[in-house]
């Protein structure tokens, strides 16, 4: 699997912004599984169609329709319900996602994260080996997920343009991680980073905390739970049957 350690330094710069759009991140789930090089000669045909290349194309309203539409020709199935004209003009599919009447079901995304820091995960510094083995895990994860610089897409911003903006989830449910030992005696994902997330979509989002463990210390663990409910105002506990210690 890649992975470049240099980009894990403090001031590294981004080279993208993540995903563009919803649809750009749809189309990715498509492509990367099992059918991909079979529905990518349906997107391609597609972004001819509409007069577009496949990059522009990818980008555009019609990108998730077109992957549908591939997933139903390919297996004979009606699995998705999709138009042509949603799949070939990105007019038309844009026009028909606005006046699509959402359905009555309340969708709760159970279990999200975002998966970055500030300090950044610097091997040696801030971090021990096993912690860059967990942050490996989630950023080739990210990347097969379509994020293409993998947990450095993992933001506030994507995660409210992906999860809440971008899909029907009603609410979702959020927790940081712990594992301060691996960390530099910081949480992985530190509570008062993801605090903004539940700062900026309020009504949309259920915090829970994380990264409580009684082996750190009775007392200590008391305190930090103690700061999360008065300052924080979690709604919950995610709690793990492992820890650093």
């Amino acid at each position: 699997m890649e992975f470049n350690v240099f980009e894990h330094f403090k001031g590294y710069q981004r080279t993208t912004s993540g995903p563009r759009t919803p649809e750009e991140q749809g189309t990715a789930f498509f492509l990367g599984g099992h059918l991909g090089p079979q529905i990518s000669e349906h997107i391609d045909a597609s972004a001819a169609r509409s007069g577009l290349s496949r990059r522009s194309f990818l980008g555009t309203a019609s990108a998730l329709p077109a992957a549908m539409l591939a997933v139903n020709k390919i297996t004979g199935m009606r699995f998705f319900d999709v138009t042509e004209a949603e799949a070939y003009e990105p007019a038309a599919a844009k026009e028909i996602k606005v006046n699509r009447k959402p359905g009555q079901d309340f969708i709760v995304d159970a279990h999200t994260h975002i998966c970055t820091r500030q300090d950044g995960y610097i091997p040696g510094v801030n971090t021990s080996e096993r912690g860059m083995w967990f942050v490996q895990l989630l950023d080739d994860l990210g990347k097969a997920m379509g994020l293409p610089n993998g947990t450095k897409d993992m933001t506030v911003e994507n995660f409210g343009k992906l999860i809440l903006e971008g899909s029907d989830t009603s609410v979702a449910i959020f927790n940081p991680f712990g594992f301060r030992e691996d960390y530099g005696g910081k949480d992985m994902i530190p509570i008062e980073e993801q605090a903004e997330v539940k700062r900026r979509w309020p009504t949309r989002t259920v915090m829970l905390g994380g990264g409580l463990t009684p082996n750190q210390g009775l007392s200590e663990t008391l305190e930090r739970l103690t700061m999360f409910v008065e300052k924080y105002q979690i709604s919950g506990l995610k709690l793990y049957t492992f820890d650093s210690t």
